[in-house]
């Protein structure tokens, strides 16, 4: 064991120094032997169950080593397990000149097609130098400096035919600009021009948009005055959905997270930051919710991520979707939990704009255009990013159910969000889904496992040092834990997250407490609603005196 030791972190230095692994393949082969006789030990630990020839990676992506840390240790970081799948080395190059070296394990499910999968092919194109590789032959065969492909060379004997392409180019341009000139000046072509706007109302504001040199402000006080009446009728207009222009505007920065559906890239976009979630092809189904919740629903709130566009970009090899938002420099709550502690007030603060946004996605608001009633189902700390002050803004409505006025808009009633956060009533399969209550019920369940997430990283004693940050039920399930371990833990032992003593020492903290267990109990009629809880904290900081932004 103490030789495993020394070679894993031998092995995890050579990921850091980025070079090739100097080691031998009986070296190799005796740290895979030796891990695998670990995690056979603790296969009830696992998240997936061992597989014939299984291989481990190096990776370097958020929790992709969580599995192996949590059996074998702070020695196997870095190390992920690739289940009949594939290790793979991508490198990514930069606006700035540097080149970004991604190493992960892709699971068999993510090869798709499997003769020729997806996610492990190179961008095409001569101007391009991204590289991925691919490989299955060995544990850590993704541990080595990938041959990146040069550019092309342009030789002198292409000169001639360039000069050539050049001036007629130049020739064609300018009797176009010629032709151009003498259209536009002439009176059919203002007849034309009143037709066609006259034929489509939106063309103007649409043209208008195009025309205007302005930054991200401009563009979202564009977006936000589409949602305000126009003219004495009253009407509201929907946000404007900005297609096949402004994904090739963002220069992509860097790589902040990656997630179900997609990848989350922090972009720039004429100077100003922006977020970019980037869906395959093969989701396009949850990138169209997304867009679609975001477009049609009035959903302007300070506590509710702001959407700016969403667009579609062919990078060769493949379509990426793009979702554009707000970016959060702070984070999602998760990291910020993970990495800091947190007063009462910043708590009390953090649940009650949390409360406000949810309170607001939950209600109707009727009108000449209807904002429907919206249940989230996924609730979770991952999904709920952290502002700069210190509020929370709620994201990602892929998973969203609108209450129609004839029907419950649902795309995939089979799904109900991250099996950790499901509310009782999902797990033992008793929701009734042709109710829309039952999905506002399920959503405070999880609402109040995120309350509990905030108190435990509250400073309630004082001079006492804050409890370490814990996902709810870490103390009775697996990190990934299936839906039946969840049943047995929620359902059947009736188990919730672990009340911590010191909390009723403080009339903050109780109040707290008081609302997280009240808002999980199993009866998911007599949970809390969003705006009880938003109503109860506004008393609690006149009570107690608390100054909190709002």
């Amino acid at each position: 064991m103490i030789s495993l030791l020394l070679l894993l972190c031998c092995l995890k230095s050579s990921l850091v120094l980025g070079g090739k692994a100097n080691y031998t393949a009986q070296q190799i082969s005796h740290i895979h032997s030796v891990l695998i006789h670990s995690l056979e030990q603790h296969e009830q630990h696992l998240n997936h169950p061992l597989v014939e020839n299984e291989i481990f990676c190096k990776c370097n992506v958020d929790d992709c080593d969580s599995e192996l840390v949590q059996i074998v240790g702070e020695t196997a970081r870095g190390m992920c397990r690739a289940r009949r799948g594939v290790c793979r080395q991508s490198v990514v190059y930069m606006t700035n000149g540097n080149a970004k070296a991604t190493l992960d394990c892709i699971a068999p499910m993510d090869l798709s097609p499997p003769e020729k999968p997806f996610v492990c092919q190179n961008m095409k194109g001569a101007g391009s130098k991204d590289f991925v590789l691919c490989c299955n032959e060995t544990s850590f065969c993704n541990d080595y400096d990938v041959p990146v492909p040069k550019m092309p060379q342009v030789t002198t004997k292409s000169w001639p035919w360039l000069i050539v392409i050049f001036i007629v180019a130049c020739v064609f341009s300018f009797a176009g600009l010629v032709v151009g000139i003498f259209w536009f000046r002439s009176p059919h072509s203002k007849e034309c021009m009143q037709a066609f706007l006259t034929c489509f109302p939106g063309a103007q504001s649409t043209m208008s948009y195009y025309s205007a040199n302005s930054g991200l402000n401009k563009l979202l006080d564009d977006i936000e005055s589409q949602t305000k009446p126009h003219n004495d009728g009253g009407e509201t207009g929907n946000n404007v959905l900005v297609r096949r222009t402004i994904a090739r505007q963002i220069q992509l920065v860097e790589s902040l997270a990656r997630g179900r559906y997609g990848d989350v890239w922090l972009g720039d976009w004429k100077g100003e930051k922006v977020a970019v979630k980037i869906f395959q092809a093969r989701d396009e189904h949850s990138w169209h919710r997304e867009t679609e919740i975001y477009s049609t629903n009035m959903l302007r709130h300070n506590n509710l991520l702001r959407w700016i566009a969403s667009d579609n970009k062919d990078t060769g090899a493949s379509t990426q979707l793009w979702l554009i938002t707000e970016y959060m420099r702070q984070g999602s709550l998760y990291d910020y939990l993970e990495k800091n502690a947190v007063s009462l007030d910043e708590a009390v603060q953090f649940v009650r704009s949390l409360a406000h946004g949810l309170s607001y996605l939950h209600t109707e608001i009727p009108g000449i255009t209807n904002k429907p009633a919206i249940a989230h189902r996924d609730i979770k700390s991952r999904n709920i990013l952290v502002k700069n002050d210190m509020t929370l803004v709620i994201a990602d409505l892929g998973l969203a159910v609108r209450n129609l006025p004839q029907s419950i808009d649902n795309p995939d009633p089979s799904r109900g969000g991250t099996v950790r956060y499901l509310a009782p009533e999902y797990l033992s399969g008793r929701i009734m889904k042709n109710v829309f209550k039952s999905y506002i019920n399920a959503d405070m369940y999880s609402f109040a496992l995120v309350v509990w997430e905030i108190t435990r990283r509250a400073r309630v004693v004082h001079n006492q040092d804050p409890h370490a940050y814990q996902i709810p039920y870490q103390e009775f399930v697996p990190r990934e834990p299936t839906t039946e371990e969840m049943r047995d833990c929620v359902c059947r032992e009736r188990n919730r997250p672990t009340i911590l003593p010191e909390w009723q020492t403080n009339p903050i903290s109780k109040e707290l407490q008081r609302i997280m267990v009240e808002t999980w109990t199993e009866q998911s009629n007599s949970r809390l609603t969003a705006l009880n809880v938003r109503n109860t904290l506004d008393k609690l900081c006149e009570q107690e005196n608390l100054t909190i932004m709002t």
